[in-house]
């Protein structure tokens, strides 16, 4: 699941661009003659907001997504997975300390 954190306003762009040539991450792109944030790519570090004159890119605010995310009964991505442990190998560990030799 991908939130774009950073968007753009459509009726307050004047096609300039200067927010593609900007973006570190290139993570905005012209789709249908419009900048468009690829929320995937963006790290939502600001500086398109910072690079448009036209004040056409906003910040979302993304309070109640993230809430509803750590609510009780959420079923995330992969960071909720349960991940067999094989018990032999972590006991060898232990016992020849981390890279496997004695001492």
């Amino acid at each position: 699941m991908h939130v774009s954190i950073v968007s753009t306003i459509p009726e307050k762009c004047r096609r300039c661009y200067a927010c593609v040539r900007e973006c570190p991450d290139k993570a905005i792109k012209v789709i249908a003659g419009q900048a468009t944030v690829i929320a995937e790519q963006c790290v939502a570090c600001g500086n398109c907001v910072k690079v448009c004159t036209q004040k056409a890119k906003r910040i979302e605010d993304a309070t109640m997504l993230v809430s509803r995310m750590l609510s009780p009964g959420y079923v995330g991505t992969s960071f909720l997975v349960r991940i067999p442990i094989d018990r032999k190998s972590t006991e060898e560990t232990n016992e020849h300390g981390k890279n496997g030799s004695a001492g």
